[in-house]
Formats: C-alpha cells, structure tokens, sequence
C-alpha cells in the first residue's frame, strides 16, 4: 500500500472513530487537539505525506484502535507510531501539548495587559 493510500484509509477511520481530520497549511507540527467541544486532527500540508501519516497515526488513542476495523498495513503503522511515541518525551511528541498550549481541561494562564 502507498503512502497515499495508508493516509487515505487512516483518515477515513479516524472519521469513524469520530476524530475530524484537517489539512491546512500554516506554521505547526500538527496533531490531536479539541476545537469546541470537537476531536480534531490538524494535519499541515506542507508537510510530506509520510510525515502526515505519522502525525495522524498519533493521534490515534489504543481505545479508539480497537474500536474500528483498521486493514492489517494501517494497524501496523498505527502501532508503529504508538510505540515510537512512547519512546519520546511527551514533551517531544507532535501534538502534545507543545510550548504555548494547555493540558486538556486546563485554564489557560492570565496575561497581564
């Protein structure tokens, strides 16, 4: 399976799964977020198909794998990924809380004027 193909299928489970998969271009790694109350994968285009692929593979919880039917070649980059995650530090990891965002539930911090 290409790439392409790999990314395809994997977008169309995280859709079932009931993620939002969103491809913009712009100035960010990319990554699982929640946008109003919404599951939201933002993916940026500018980024290499294989470098989307890993990013939303990411994105994937062990729950949500087990939940939907995903063809052996894309289980197998999901795991990959899971497993490559794991061995960062949550710091490093696209989509995890980077510099500037707040843990999920968390108040964003009070600016002075």
């Amino acid at each position: 399976m290409t790439t392409d193909q790999l990314l395809e299928k994997l977008t169309d489970a995280a859709e079932r799964c009931g993620m939002k998969v969103r491809t913009e271009k712009g100035n960010f790694e990319g990554g699982r977020c929640r946008m109003g109350g919404e599951e939201v994968v933002m993916l940026n285009e500018r980024d290499l198909p294989e470098r989307r692929l890993a990013v939303l593979a990411r994105a994937f919880r062990p729950e949500k794998v087990e939940a939907v039917y995903l063809p052996p070649a894309v289980r197998k980059v999901v795991e990959e990924a899971r497993r490559s995650s794991e061995q960062e530090s949550p710091a490093d990891a696209p989509g995890e809380n980077a510099p500037g965002e707040n843990a999920p539930g968390e108040e964003a911090p009070a600016h002075a004027p």
